[in-house]
């Protein structure tokens, strides 16, 4: 009879475990589809808009942020589908020297050739004029970043890239790595540590 009772609580302990497992598979089932879908959705969205060339959909394309339609979805679900974890602001200190003046953040490190990207965000813009480049890298707040003159570049159009990884190389002058920095809110210029205190 011991046996017997011993023999019903593991089948139930075994279902319970069973149960569970099959809940989390399910989980992640219903995550990866929820990718597909809204991936889907954004895919048929751009052929569209790339096949009509209205002045809407031309206004659309250009002020679309994909990072927060992507934050967005997330908070719907209340989960990370796109979003890994929540974006950081960047230290004041990162950087040896940075001046403000008119308008532009020049910035200079005596001994990082690197340039990093001081927040996570998407490329959408690469110039390259006298042989310099500038990187255009857009956060899902809405900032544009613009890194100018740049003497190579690590990233290409559209990627994704992290907080403080190297998107380039800084112009050596006068025995100090140089770039500028340009921080633009609704068009409008920020200097460095007025954003970092944001």
């Amino acid at each position: 009879m011991n046996s017997y009772l011993n023999d019903k609580k593991r089948q139930k302990l075994l279902q319970k475990k069973y149960l569970k497992e099959k809940k989390k598979h399910l989980k992640f089932i219903d995550k990866v589809f929820i990718r597909i879908f809204f991936s889907s959705i954004i895919l048929l969205l751009l052929t569209y808009f790339n096949t009509s060339n209205n002045d809407i959909n031309v206004k659309i394309l250009e002020n679309i942020n994909f990072l927060s339609i992507s934050k967005t979805i997330d908070n719907l679900f209340n989960t990370n589908l796109f979003n890994k974890g929540e974006l950081t602001v960047y230290s004041q200190a990162f950087y040896e020297e940075v001046k403000f003046e008119n308008e532009v953040n020049y910035i200079s490190n005596s001994s990082f050739a690197g340039v990093e990207s001081l927040v996570d965000g998407i490329v959408i813009k690469i110039e390259k004029r006298n042989e310099l480049y500038n990187i255009y890298i857009q956060s899902s707040d809405n900032l544009i970043y613009k890194y100018c003159n740049l003497e190579s570049i690590d990233v290409h159009i559209y990627s994704y890239v992290n907080q403080k990884d190297v998107i380039g190389k800084a112009v050596f002058d006068d025995e100090k790595y140089k770039f500028e920095l340009i921080i633009l809110k609704d068009n409008k210029p920020l200097s460095y540590y007025e954003n970092s205190q944001n």
